[in-house]
């Protein structure tokens, strides 16, 4: 079982994924995150680079990689029948 564990410094939280032990299985590296569930867990990533900030979103598998890319901000869990609600603001 893989648990969600929230780690503050500085005045920023990144989200990591811990086991029973409390031991990271994927270090802490996402702004935001939900549990795993059916062997994905939606999260949201924020890198800085020369161009300005990029943010990331989609879904990771469980060693941490990131299997499939979302386009919006705001995915849900994918339901029994492989489908996730996407939230557009057009």
């Amino acid at each position: 079982m893989i648990s969600q564990f929230k780690n503050i410094k500085k005045y920023v939280t990144h989200v990591a994924f811990i086991n029973e032990k409390g031991d990271y299985v994927i270090e802490p590296q996402f702004e935001d995150a939900e549990p795993f569930e059916d062997g994905y867990a939606y999260v949201m990533k924020t890198s800085f680079t020369l161009r300005g900030k990029k943010t990331e979103y989609g879904y990771i598998d469980k060693t941490g990689e990131m299997v499939i890319p979302g386009k919006e901000p705001y995915q849900s869990k994918f339901a029994a029948n492989g489908l996730a609600v996407a939230c557009i603001n057009k």
